[in-house]
């Protein structure tokens, strides 16, 4: 008895017959699989040429809706005339089999790419982004919606002798304009849970706002190396996509400008309508953000190069706690159900002992590795990266390193001179400098996952912020606290008197001032520039004065008792601020700019007092130590500058030995030391000269 077709269905999706005819194409290869189909290299019979022929699996074939609505939309697909659509030859039923016959493109697609490569230079991902974001609007201009964007099915044909260029793909699974097709007669779902829009999740309708959606989320995964809501279970995922705030990029690409996470949170908006009105609108203003000129249709730039003018920082960075995959998502899973918690949890950071412990066995933060053996750091030894280059600091710097290896979102020091570092899994841990160990730990609940944190001047206070936009309180006291959800929280907008904090409120435009344990914010500060977006937020040590930058290039002080504007600061070229602080003593304020310069201003009169030039470019890192008027700024890379605050002297650089790139930067109160922080889950200290 010969075999049925949905049996040889079957055979060409698990294994490979070589010279295998489906509908007149010779089976050469199998060269992938993914999602729900197979894809060979093939010959086409007919005309001798060389094609890639998807073949789906029997379950779709069997359902008449989808085999029909298939054929259709992939002969539709192939009628849309655009030099970033796959060319498809063919598509239909052979003997029970879907196939779906196109060019065949030697390069692979976009996946493979970031596999090779890691997370893309911002050049190299703009110049990917924006074909394929004009191709999706020609689709939508006649009638269809792809509904299964990613980037395994954006195919990059890297031919010899020409530049890359990228195709948008599998046209065959798109949908007719908000129709619905969730799931398929059989259940299938389809798409792609990484991708996929809230509104195909809970509802199946698909729009041309369900492409951009996806778009989004694939722009995400080109700067970062992971797509924005990784979970560990499908279920996870497709929650997250539905419920959950969209993940920042500047908090794993400090290079990037905050624009970029305003731009991608437009197009990741859980409503449609609130999205951009086209993907080019989308890729145009993501490319304005990214700092990459206008898209005029230009060819991709191959791997491993770049036009004119890319900065450094455009070079691949790490990715995640560790560059480790597993243990970041199995935190984000937990945070999922933290998502519509709106309380701050208060936690105590547990005294020291006078002499560091030994732990052992498991804790919240997981066993450490082999490579640092117990919870005491690496003793002091030689930096692996390039000595001081300056008479700022002496010596060589002492190590500690994150248990586990765990990424590091902030340090500080304490008022008893301890050190405390933040790691991204939701834990503090507080070491002994004299004697390089750590001394205790406190984790937050339920896993979560820390994406920025703000200390008061004394070290003694800390909030966290988590990505389900929950923010944690570590403080000597375990007085309970409300908080808000979702407000975004900075370095510096921390003080000492009392629990008082400042942050971003949740429309992106305004300062949230929370006093004390008030459930509600006790002032709210919005800056009158037509809805601009707040960049960074910082309080002064005594609760007196807010500085709230937006992105119009303006810093406003205001007075938080008051509420009224005191001073409004602009830079010369009215660069836009991307971190701030104020001085513990005297009140001056500093600015940290996207132009590369920070500003020192007097915030008593508004007079901008000097300004100094990170050769780095922008300034995404700024401490201020009183004594001895010294001021550090890091920018992309891993230098660390010295200035006089008095004089804008430059008094040297020094180099990051991790040489991952400095997250933050602290000074201890007697401004004797220095912790740089960086992106490999260790944090380096430093002694200051004189």
């Amino acid at each position: 008895m010969g075999e049925s077709a949905s049996g040889r269905a079957r055979r060409l999706l698990a294994g490979f017959n070589p010279g295998a005819v489906v509908a007149g194409y010779r089976l050469d290869t199998r060269i992938g699989a993914g999602g729900m189909a197979v894809v060979y290299r093939a010959t086409d019979q007919r005309l001798g040429r060389t094609v890639a022929l998807k073949v789906l699996p029997p379950a779709l074939a069997g359902d008449d809706e989808f085999r029909e609505r298939f054929i259709r939309e992939s002969r539709a697909a192939a009628a849309v005339d655009h030099p970033h659509i796959i060319p498809v030859y063919g598509a239909g039923d052979a003997d029970g089999i879907l196939y779906l016959a196109m060019r065949y493109v030697s390069g692979g697609d976009l996946r493979s790419v970031m596999q090779r490569e890691g997370p893309l230079p911002v050049e190299r991902a703009a110049f990917l982004l924006s074909p394929v974001a004009s191709a999706l609007d020609a689709a939508h201009a006649a009638g269809l919606v792809h509904r299964d964007v990613k980037p395994a099915n954006v195919l990059v044909d890297t031919s010899p002798g020409r530049p890359d260029h990228p195709y948008l793909s599998d046209f065959g699974l798109a949908k007719g304009a908000a129709s619905v097709a969730g799931l398929t007669g059989t259940g299938q779902f389809l798409g792609t849970a990484d991708y996929a829009a809230p509104e195909q999740i809970s509802s199946g309708r698909a729009y041309p706002q369900t492409d951009q959606y996806a778009l989004a989320c694939a722009a995400y995964t080109m700067l970062t190396g992971v797509p924005p809501f990784a979970r560990d279970e499908p279920l996870a995922v497709l929650w997250a996509h539905v419920n959950d705030l969209p993940p920042s990029v500047v908090a794993r690409r400090f290079d990037l400008s905050p624009a970029v996470d305003h731009v991608l949170g437009r197009a990741l908006a859980k409503d449609p309508a609130a999205r951009y009105p086209s993907c080019g609108a989308f890729a145009g203003d993501l490319r304005a953000a990214l700092g990459v000129g206008p898209y005029t249709g230009m060819r991709v730039p191959a791997a491993g190069t770049a036009p004119a003018g890319t900065p450094m920082a455009t070079q691949r960075l790490p990715v995640g706690p560790g560059g480790r995959r597993r243990g970041a998502l199995a935190a984000a899973a937990a945070v999922a159900l933290l998502a519509t918690a709106a309380v701050v949890v208060a936690l105590v950071l547990r005294p020291g002992s006078d002499k560091p412990r030994q732990i052992s066995g498991s804790t919240p933060a997981g066993r450490a590795s082999a490579q640092v053996g117990s919870r005491h750091s690496t003793p002091p030894k030689r930096p692996s990266g390039r000595a001081a280059e300056s008479s700022a600091v002496t010596g060589k710097p002492a190590k500690f390193t994150n248990p586990g290896l765990v990424a590091t979102v902030t340090a500080a020091f304490r008022s008893d001179g301890s050190l405390i570092t933040v790691g991204t899994n939701g834990t503090a841990y507080t070491w002994d400098v004299t004697e390089h160990g750590e001394t205790s730990e406190v984790a937050a609940p339920r896993g979560a996952v820390f994406l920025r944190a703000a200390f008061s001047p004394d070290g003694n206070t800390l909030a966290a912020e988590d990505s389900g936009g929950v923010t944690y309180i570590f403080r000597e006291a375990a007085t309970p606290a409300t908080l808000p959800a979702n407000d975004r929280i900075y370095p510096g907008s921390f003080a000492n008197a009392g629990l008082t904090m400042v942050a971003r409120d949740s429309a992106r435009t305004g300062a949230d001032v929370w006093v004390g344990d008030e459930s509600t914010p006790s002032e709210v500060l919005i800056n009158p520039d037509n809805g601009a977006d707040l960049t960074s937020v910082a309080l002064s040590a005594d609760a007196k004065t807010v500085a709230a930058s937006d992105d119009s290039g303006r810093t406003y002080l205001w007075d938080a008792n008051t509420r009224t504007s005191r001073h409004v600061l602009v830079p010369p070229d009215r660069s836009v601020v991307a971190c701030s602080v104020f001085s513990f003593y005297g009140g001056n304020l500093v600015t940290g700019n996207r132009d590369g310069r920070a500003y020192v201003w007097d915030s008593s009169t508004g007079t901008r007092l000097r300004s100094v030039r990170d050769p780095s470019g922008s300034v995404h890192a700024i401490a201020i130590g009183e004594v001895g008027q010294l001021l550090a700024t890091a920018g992309a890379g891993n230098a660390v500058h010295f200035w006089n605050v008095r004089t804008g002297a430059s008094l040297g650089t020094i180099h990051d030995p991790g040489g991952r790139g400095v997250v933050s930067l602290a000074f201890n109160l007697e401004g004797t030391q220095l912790a740089v922080a960086d992106q490999n889950g260790a944090t380096y200290l430093w002694s200051l000269a004189g």
